[in-house]
């Protein structure tokens, strides 16, 4: 990477729902919900007219046993082209693809 040209961000995340489900009274004690996500952000300035970003996005959800999880994830890029101080054009491409697992029925 090049310094004062480009730059990242990472976060990720979790729940302790699970956890708080074991407290409940006992018909709730047997139940699970939680997720997880984490993303990446990256950005360049390719030159002082033009700057590109990509992003990367993860996720899972675990809910009790009748969805044991749904897992998606996302990129996004974009290019963005000053044409004047005030006018920009931004081109942007972005691919989902959810697995979803429906589970027993």
């Amino acid at each position: 990477m090049k310094k004062d040209k480009t730059s990242f961000i990472f976060g990720a995340r979790t729940t302790y729902s699970d956890w708080l489900l074991s407290l409940l009274p006992e018909a709730y004690k047997h139940s699970s919900a939680s997720f997880y996500d984490a993303n990446l952000d990256i950005s360049h300035q390719i030159n002082e007219k033009n700057s590109g970003y990509l992003r990367y996005l993860w996720e899972q959800q675990n809910i009790n046993e009748t969805y044991p999880y749904n897992d998606n994830y996302a990129i996004t890029f974009h290019d963005v082209h000053s044409l004047t101080r005030a006018m920009v054009l931004r081109m942007t491409i972005s691919g989902t693809r959810p697995i979803v697992n429906c589970g027993k029925m």
